[in-house]
């Protein structure tokens, strides 16, 4: 057998490159062996050679010679065998002529047809001679296949798009069965049932939020439980531990600098980076004071609104969970829940720029206690005859200076921090009224809540209607596939032959 690997314009060298798979015969074969040579002549072979030689004493064509015929011509049935495989009959002769077999030969060559064994050409010569082979038998395979091998592609081509046609005429039968038969069952008798509990469901949520928003509203002007005891905390901690050097220690620096204004230039900003750093703990308890008007609004959700089963966590976690559940094209109610989920309280953005000015006291170049302009030192100079300041620059100097500046930075910073006590309570009353307008006053968000609830409705409502639901949204399902199985299979997409 023949199988011819690439045509003659594939081939830079305008040949036919040709290789030979050997097969055994039908009594030759091995378990399984025959369903693979059908496998291999209908996807791999282009060309079939039955082999055959007859003995001297005589011979005919047996039932598995017919056999195996039959089973090769079962391999593709788009295209008969006839058209793309050759009979070879080996001629073996001897000098006295005994063992020649050349009768035998024409016999089976003129009785083949009988046994309906039907090919393009039945070619008798002698396989052993290498000369004879080329000349008779693959020559003129060769010529056959260089001839009508771009033929036989269309023809099967054709032969296969015809059973494509036919498959899909069938399939499309098919497919209407399927959708018919869910169309006739398809009464969405859930649905007034999903109407009733979903009325019930927006009574409950929206009066559940608006009274969260009335309790809020009331805290709004009030400080901060969280934020003020930090804030007393901090002011404390700026009082007790202000990291103001000893005196030994400004001796010790003025000597390593070789400078007591070079010293105090430096403790001036040891000090404020020290002072500044005590007001990072209100950044923790920011985050609080907003993290538990989140989580009152979750719970809302979750006791009035039935949505616990949509999201895991709490607070910030849970709405930025409950979120990506929401389609994109509910863009109202999406963004919702993504404005209250990201919204965050922070020290850096809401408090540290109220309260660094008051840092400038601690900064060598705008400082107003300079290190020369504290005492008043004056003594008569006689060669000038008037008074002469002869202050100069000590530890004692610089202690009660870095004292006196650290103590109007805090207390100015405890003056502005009074006056931010409120800002947290009013900040989240403020991202949940905004919430509470966009999930339940902006126009449409309601339509949005029913479209999003009807797809989750199994979740939200198990107990009442949790098998109905699955059994429409599997109907939704099988439709939306037999759909694309219906494109997929459409005239247009099965037809290759164009």
């Amino acid at each position: 057998m023949f199988l011819n690997k690439l045509r003659p314009n594939q081939c830079g060298s305008g040949y036919i490159k040709v290789a030979l798979v050997d097969m055994p015969g039908l009594g030759d074969t091995g378990i399984g062996d025959a369903e693979r040579m059908i496998k291999t002549l209908g996807r791999d072979i282009d060309i079939v050679l039955f082999v055959r030689m007859p003995t001297a004493m005589g011979d005919f064509w047996g039932t598995e010679d017919v056999e195996l015929y039959d089973m090769a011509s079962s391999a593709l049935m788009e295209l008969p065998i006839k058209e793309w495989s050759f009979m070879v009959l080996n001629h073996v002769s001897s000098v006295s002529g005994k063992d020649d077999n050349q009768r035998n030969c024409q016999s089976l060559a003129e009785t083949r047809t009988e046994k309906h064994i039907e090919v393009v050409d039945c070619i008798t010569a002698d396989c052993a001679d290498a000369e004879e082979s080329n000349a008779h038998i693959l020559d003129r395979v060769l010529d056959y296949l260089t001839r009508r091998i771009d033929v036989l592609d269309r023809q099967y081509a054709s032969s296969c798009q015809d059973r494509l046609n036919q498959l899909q005429k069938m399939l499309k039968v098919e497919l209407d069965k399927a959708h018919d038969t869910w169309r006739q069952t398809s009464q969405d008798n859930w649905f007034p049932e999903f109407v009733r509990l979903f009325d019930k469901l927006w009574t409950d949520l929206t009066g559940g939020l608006e009274a969260l928003l009335s309790t809020l509203i009331l805290d709004r002007d009030v400080d901060d439980k969280n934020f003020k005891p930090a804030v007393e905390t901090a002011i404390q901690d700026c009082r007790t531990d202000t990291g103001i050097p000893t005196l030994q220690e400004i001796e010790r620096r003025a000597r390593k600098t070789g400078s007591y204004d070079i010293a105090y230039a430096e403790y001036l900003h040891e000090v404020r980076t020290y002072l500044s750093k005590r007001f990072l703990s209100l950044d923790t308890a920011l985050k609080e004071s907003l993290e538990a008007d989140k989580s009152k609004v979750v719970s809302v959700l979750v006791q009035e609104g039935k949505l616990g089963k949509l999201a895991d966590g709490e607070g910030s976690e849970f709405l930025k969970a409950f979120a990506e559940h929401i389609p994109d094209n509910l863009s109202g109610l999406r963004l919702g829940f993504q404005t209250l989920a990201t919204f965050d309280l922070q020290y850096r953005g809401l408090v540290q720029h109220r309260i660094r000015k008051y840092l400038d006291v601690l900064d060598p170049d705008r400082t107003p206690f300079k290190l020369r302009g504290n005492f008043i030192d004056l003594a008569f100079d006689l060669r000038s005859k008037r008074l002469v300041d002869t202050r100069k620059p000590d530890a004692e100097g610089i202690l009660k200076n870095l004292k006196l500046a650290q103590a109007e930075a805090v207390n100015n910073c405890e003056k502005e921090l009074k006056t931010l006590l409120q800002e947290p309570s009013q900040a989240g009353f403020a991202i949940v009224e905004e919430f509470v307008d966009r999930v339940l006053r902006a126009e449409g968000v309601k339509a949005e809540w029913q479209i999003f609830l009807q797809e989750v409705a199994a979740d939200v409502w198990s107990n009442e209607f949790d098998l109905t639901i699955r059994v429409a949204q599997l109907r939704g399902d099988w439709l939306k596939v037999v759909d694309q199985v219906a494109k997929a299979s459409s005239p247009e997409a099965v037809n290759f032959s164009k």
